[in-house]
């Protein structure tokens, strides 16, 4: 029950004999407005100190003495909301609305407990004439904002928060709800920095704890790790602020101290209020059963936790035996009551649920609806720009023309191992077998090269590559993968997206090993397709778009290999990887300068954290049963059509 606004009755209502009530001092001659006057002050003075069924109790006996009495009327409807008496208490304020239709503490806790009904539109209409009431209120402001966020009527919320926000720059919970608003619009950054004046203007737990997790999801490690620890400083008994930091941690490579955080948290959250959290960190420590009970007592405590259905659909292989679970997301879709992220999060669990039982159309269906809200969200109405991006793609070919000298000696360690290709095409896996080796660390997706990368081209006036600099990134770059590796003969970073510079890389370190891992190409989009991905990625949600960026990516990889030395520039197949493992397996081993360890044909049993979307098929022995998955959906491929013809060109050609 949310704090409401007056705990005093303080109307400006007119009294039964024609007086403006000041607080509860009312005098008059007459006996029984005296009696009613003396059992209201003893009703504010027992509401004010929480007697709500004392307050209750003094309000009828006033109401008893005169049963128009307004002021009475609203302590008895505010002690009765106090006590879960909610339609009662609407009554009482539906009385003082009456008599005072202006009454602005009737109307901002009638809103209220409107709003705790799932009466929204009667919150909502209530909340406008709060507003209309006290126009310059940022209360008023803030209240009709969370009734127009529950009904997910987003902009208008975003309005009113945003109007709180002005009339009151040092009110948090404007700037909160505001972080809120905007994170169900896709706006993270938004979100991120409207959650971070919440926190800075109040440092609550909720504050702290909100702001953390869009840095987060902003990849903003260093600075998520900074807010955790500040809230476990603060909150030292908080399970949210421990599972905030474990999960910067692992994202960090720091698994140990991840481990135990979670640990911690599991502790302090006996009753499982944090079990999404705590599920969403089992997951990628390959504690997949455990995330699935958590998820599943999320589900219980909240059927409307959107995410956990996604959550636990990617987890498993659904059966008939989970129809009751499919039924339940399907309603929720129907319903027509979620934001954009939330349908987005219910569509691609409802493609993935409804694939593995084998309705194929609808689960193509539920694909495309995920792809199209999470357009929406991402990029609005901005066109992908076919041209333009063949045009990056020329010039970076282009660019790549490596000096006849080198300038200075670059780096020469061996330290990396970069596996690179495109997105959904098989890089946690093939990481996940080469991480099995004692001597390799697999840090996972590494930002470094994308991050960098305009230092490489500012000084060039974008004619060709400074090799000098790229040269120094080498050396940067190995010191930041020996401290994530922990002392390791070798790391492996497996940033699909690295292929865009692969040549550079090798430039920049001649002595690195590069695994190029591609796929068939009608199932490496189909993939892409069908899964859930925070952040926008290249086509944006447009199957003829990721078509387009998938002959590209082929036709930059086919340049590469004529210019990266063949004994540094390895490609792998996934089909082949998947169906002959062991041969495929041995190449790449000894590719990477290791003896050979059996463990490598054992990837489901390695323990190392997986943060991708991946983190549940990798923790499964091989399967080639997504070799070919395109043909399941044939008749829906809608411009995935062309790329069935499409093959890539082997190394012996």
């Amino acid at each position: 029950m949310e704090r409401f606004e007056a705990l005093v009755v303080q109307i400006p209502a007119a009294t039964s004999v024609g007086h403006k009530l000041d607080g509860i001092r009312v005098t008059h001659p007459d006996r029984r407005v005296e009696l009613r006057d003396r059992f209201l002050a003893q009703g504010v003075a027992a509401q004010k100190s929480g007697q709500f069924r004392a307050a209750q109790e003094y309000a009828e006996q006033a109401l008893a003495v005169d049963s128009d009495f307004v002021p009475a009327m609203f302590l008895n409807g505010i002690a009765l909301a106090r006590l879960g008496e909610r339609h009662r208490a609407v009554e009482m304020l539906v009385k003082v609305l009456a008599v005072d239709p202006t009454a602005y503490e009737a109307l901002m806790s009638l809103s209220t407990i409107y709003r705790e009904l799932d009466r929204t539109d009667d919150a909502i209409q209530i909340g406008r004439r709060a507003v209309k009431v006290r126009p310059n209120d940022a209360m008023a402001h803030n209240s009709l904002g969370r009734s127009l966020l529950v009904a997910r009527q987003l902009e208008e919320a975003a309005a009113s928060f945003t109007q709180a926000a002005a009339l009151q720059p040092g009110f948090a919970p404007a700037y909160h709800n505001l972080g809120k608003t905007r994170q169900l619009e896709g706006k993270d950054g938004e979100a991120a920095k409207a959650f971070g004046k919440a926190a800075m203007l109040a440092p609550t737990v909720d504050n702290l704890l909100a702001y953390g997790q869009m840095l987060l999801t902003l990849c903003d490690y260093d600075g998520t790790v900074e807010v955790a620890r500040r809230c476990i400083a603060q909150y030292p008994d908080s399970s949210a602020a421990h599972i905030l930091l474990c999960s910067a941690l692992g994202q960090c490579n720091a698994t140990e101290e991840a481990a135990l955080l979670l640990q911690r948290a599991i502790e302090l959250d006996p009753e499982g209020r944090e079990a999404l959290q705590i599920a969403a960190l089992q997951r990628p420590l390959g504690l997949i059963e455990e995330a699935n009970e958590n998820l599943r007592r999320a589900i219980k405590r909240n059927p409307r936790q959107v995410s956990a259905y996604n959550s636990l659909v990617q987890n498993l292989k659904i059966t008939e035996e989970d129809r009751a679970l499919v039924d339940q997301m399907l309603r929720l879709v129907i319903e027509r009551e979620l934001g954009q992220t939330e349908l987005v999060s219910l569509h691609y669990g409802l493609g993935k649920a409804l694939e593995d039982l084998k309705d194929f159309e609808q689960s193509m269906h539920h694909y495309d609806e995920a792809n199209r809200v999470s357009r929406l969200i991402k990029l609005g109405g901005v066109e992908f720009d076919r041209e333009a991006y063949r045009r990056g793609v020329d010039r970076i070919i282009e660019q790549f023309t490596p000096p006849a000298e080198r300038k200075e000696s670059p780096e020469t360690s061996d330290l990396p191992i970069l596996i690179l290709g495109m997105m959904r095409s098989g890089t946690s896996l093939t990481e996940q077998i080469i991480s099995c080796h004692p001597d390799v660390c697999g840090v996972g997706e590494q930002l470094f090269w994308s991050k960098h990368w305009v230092r490489v081209l500012e000084n060039s006036n974008g004619q060709s590559i400074d090799f000098d600099i790229l040269a120094r990134l080498g050396y940067e770059y190995v010191a930041e993968m020996a401290a994530l590796g922990k002392n390791a003969r070798r790391v492996t970073d497996k940033m699909p997206g690295n292929y865009m510079f692969a040549g550079s890389i090798q430039y920049a370190l001649p002595n690195a090993r590069i695994i190029h891992v591609r796929r068939n190409p009608a199932d490496t989009c189909l993939s892409i397709w069908a899964t859930p991905n925070h952040m926008p990625h290249e086509g944006g949600h447009h199957k003829g778009n990721i078509a387009f960026v998938y002959k590209q990516y082929m036709r930059l990889m086919e340049f590469w290999r004529t210019v990266i030395p063949s004994d540094r520039y390895m490609e792998i197949d996934y089909e082949e990887l998947v169906t002959n493992p062991e041969n495929s397996i041995r190449s790449m081993i000894a590719f990477c300068g290791l003896e050979w360890d059996e463990a490598c044909l054992r990837p489901h049993e390695n323990q190392r954290l997986v943060a991708t979307p991946s983190a549940w098929q990798v923790r499964q022995p091989f399967y080639g049963t997504s070799v070919a998955r395109w043909k399941k959906f044939e008749p829906w491929l809608g411009a995935f059509e062309e790329l069935v013809a499409l093959n890539h060109p082997r190394a012996t050609d």
